[in-house]
């Protein structure tokens, strides 16, 4: 599950606290799974013990974010194999399927994803349909 938010960071703190709300909301949500998910200091992402399961890369302009983070909900860890996670030899990377040990329900997490990321940010969530955005029918769109 992939979050790009495109918006402020400055009233939230700049980027470092960006960052951090990022890493908070992605924590929260693998809390309600029954993951002890937690930062490792001086490490972006987060952890489940020593199993990476979020990376987070932002971009920021003028005050404004974009790019975002990346959880692994029911991913094929297969092709982590082929590369070393964020420039970490030895990482382990793992997904939320992985660590429960069955695949979870991408429209649960995403709920629980955007009800954080709108509690951690200060945000007003709104579902919208796509085409209100003029985003082609059947995209998936959160705003």
């Amino acid at each position: 599950m992939v979050g790009y938010p495109i918006m402020d960071v400055r009233p939230l703190g700049g980027p470092l606290d960006y960052v951090c709300s990022l890493e908070e909301v992605v924590i929260l949500t693998l809390n309600d799974f029954g993951l002890a998910a937690e930062r490792i200091p001086d490490v972006i992402g987060v952890w489940v013990g020593d199993v990476k399961v979020a990376s987070v890369g932002v971009r920021i302009s003028r005050g404004i974010s974009t790019h975002g983070f990346a959880l692994n909900v029911n991913t094929d860890l297969s092709y982590f194999r082929h590369i070393v996670p964020c420039g970490m030899p030895g990482a382990v990377v793992g997904s939320i399927q992985s660590l429960l040990g069955a695949p979870v329900d991408m429209d649960l997490v995403a709920e629980r994803l955007v009800h954080h990321f709108g509690n951690q940010l200060r945000k007003t969530m709104v579902e919208v349909e796509p085409a209100e955005l003029g985003a082609p029918a059947g995209a998936a769109t959160q705003a």
